[in-house]
């Protein structure tokens, strides 16, 4: 009995050997590729780096920093953006000329992986361009958008974009009732980063008791629809205006408004 308990164990075995998955080598491998991704820096946190708003894009404000970044690991990359020449993996820039198309190249050089990609020369070139905002901001942001938040759709309401200041006789950065009920000029220009297709706001209202706000608004391309997915912390709002006597931290508010262009 025993010699046949050693046998069909020995069968289990070679059976399970036998139809074990085998593992692919070339599974998770690429090919290589000099693709890069193009990003506009909005805000930064250098305590809290978890924190930094930055969004892939095709679109920037001149004055924004721009952040470049290949994909793939290189043993050498070589970016040519204008007569400047870069080799490092990521690098920033800024102050772009106003309305105007930027190209970038990326050369990544590496040991190419033969066993999987035959082919596989170790060397490719990627080109791609973005743009910059024209030095027109009634036309890209001084709109209104009337929407509503989508927990409550049947209460709608008008933000505005920018107003036009007869005293500094040129367009603010702002936006009006926003959360709704915002007063006038809670948001000025040092509450902003603006962008190509993105603002990102940061603040306190103490007007409507809303604290610790953030705000990322989306334009679409055409500037004819607005989405804004904004939090706030709301027990630190009910401690302070009295309606509760301690504050413990908790798990901040979060809306989505979506507006279309009057």
């Amino acid at each position: 009995m025993k010699k046949y308990s050693i046998i069909f164990c020995g069968f289990i075995l070679f059976f399970n050997g036998c139809c074990k998955e085998k593992v692919n080598p070339c599974k998770n491998a690429q090919a290589t590729s000099a693709d890069f991704v193009i990003e506009e820096v909005l805000y930064t946190n250098a305590d809290h780096p978890e924190k930094n708003v930055i969004i892939e894009t095709d679109l920037v404000y001149c004055y924004n920093l721009v952040r470049f970044r290949s994909k793939q690991e290189f043993d050498e990359y070589t970016w040519i953006i204008g007569s400047e020449v870069i080799h490092d993996k990521t690098f920033t820039r800024k102050n772009f000329p106003f309305n105007s198309q930027i190209e970038v190249t990326l050369i990544g050089k590496r040991k190419p992986n033969k066993e999987c990609f035959p082919h596989d020369d170790g060397i490719d070139t990627v080109k791609k361009t973005f743009r910059t905002l024209p030095n027109d901001f009634e036309k890209n942001y001084g709109h209104t958008y009337h929407g509503y938040n989508t927990d409550n759709p049947s209460d709608t309401f008008t933000i505005q974009i920018a107003e036009w200041s007869p005293s500094w006789n040129e367009w603010q950065i702002l936006s009006k009732n926003f959360p709704k009920g915002t007063p006038k000029n809670t948001h000025m220009f040092s509450n902003f980063s603006y962008g190509g297709y993105y603002w990102y706001t940061k603040g306190n209202i103490y007007d409507l008791d809303t604290y610790n706000l953030e705000g990322l608004f989306t334009f679409s391309t055409d500037r004819q629809s607005l989405t804004i997915k904004y939090t706030y912390d709301q027990a630190l709002a009910d401690y302070i205006s009295g309606k509760r006597k301690d504050y413990t931290p908790a798990s901040n508010v979060t809306k989505i408004f979506k507006g279309t262009r009057k």
